[in-house]
């Protein structure tokens, strides 16, 4: 069994049979090495962080809830703004990389910048993700 995560351009975790490999901040790796030595070696029995306070914990909590067969993301469609063609994953990307508004996405990704149909769905998808 293979999970990665990873923000692009940035981080990325991965569990390859068992073992974990980390690319990314010191932050990343130190939070990692902290969970690891609190909860074991494996994420399956790590708890799902309860405040994120960046890109680096986001990823983290993904990382967690899909090694616990666990992760969804609010809107449950591949296509979140059709005016556009954005898929819902590059939306999350975005936010992965720092976008913290309907706008921020909007200017990222051009999602919600058409007829606007889809920016409640935007909104669910940056409540499911606020940080702390």
């Amino acid at each position: 069994m293979e999970i990665t995560c990873k923000s692009k351009f940035q981080s990325e975790i991965t569990l390859r049979q068992g073992s974990l490999h980390i690319v990314g901040s010191f932050e990343l790796i130190h939070k990692m090495n902290e969970l690891k030595e609190k909860y074991g070696s494996n994420p399956v029995k790590w708890p799902e962080l309860e405040k994120i306070k960046s890109a680096d914990e986001l990823l983290i909590n993904e990382f967690i809830l899909k090694c616990q067969s666990r992760f969804q993301l609010a809107y449950e469609h591949a296509e979140l703004c059709h005016c556009r063609m954005v898929p819902a994953e590059r939306v999350y990307d975005a936010i992965k990389q720092g976008c913290r508004t309907v706008n921020d996405i909007g200017r990222t990704t051009l999602a919600g910048t058409g007829c606007g149909s889809c920016r409640p769905d935007i909104e669910k998808l940056l409540k499911q993700f606020q940080f702390s």
